[in-house]
């Protein structure tokens, strides 16, 4: 899962130096991941189904891995939709450094996300802290996303073709998703 927005990450910055080929490979290799979480996540299931477990802990790790799988099939959704169709590749200059902190903020919220659930059992406290750094990042990703977009409506269509400026819109907001799917998770955590 972690591994999945380190690919995205590099992705976008094999992007800007228009490396096409490395870019869809690295949406491929997610795809891939994506679709390793959705064979572990029926795993769990399965298992929760068979053992003795409390119907409200079930219902939670349930969600749990639900919320789970949402955060990577946004982290597909966003690396499909950027590698969709090839673009002018200076947009995501011109859209530069905004468009690396978004990204670096994205990344961020999903480690976090990564740490708070490894930390649910060890320290719950630490948990709880980090699921708290979780939301904080969230309010800071709404922001960057409304300033990028602002950015993208500022740009003369001229300049750069309005289809590439839709693509990168709708990448801004499949990021954003990637970042409300980590802060449902950390709800989620906090039923335990």
């Amino acid at each position: 899962m972690r591994d999945s927005i380190f690919l995205l990450e590099d992705l976008f910055q094999k992007l800007k130096n228009g490396d096409w080929g490395y870019a869809i490979e690295k949406s491929l290799e997610i795809a891939r991941e994506e679709h390793k979480t959705d064979v572990k996540r029926e795993e769990i299931a399965t298992k929760i189904f068979k053992e003795a477990y409390m119907p409200d802990f079930r219902e939670a790790i349930l969600m749990l891995i639900e919320k789970i799988d949402e955060v990577i099939d946004s982290i597909k959704d966003t690396s499909r939709i950027i590698t969709q169709r090839k673009f002018d590749e200076k947009i995501l200059n011109v859209l530069e450094p905004e468009f690396t902190a978004y990204v670096k903020l994205c990344v961020k919220a999903v480690e976090t996300m990564y740490f708070s659930i490894s930390k649910l059992i060890i320290n719950i406290d630490e948990s709880i802290k980090l699921i708290n750094e979780i939301k904080s990042l969230e309010v800071q990703v709404d922001e960057m996303k409304m300033l990028l977009i602002k950015r993208i409506y500022n740009i003369d269509e001229k300049t750069i073709s309005i289809l590439t400026l839709l693509q990168i819109k709708d990448v801004i907001l499949f990021m954003d998703n990637i970042v409300d799917n980590a802060e449902d998770v950390g709800d989620v955590l906090q039923l335990f």
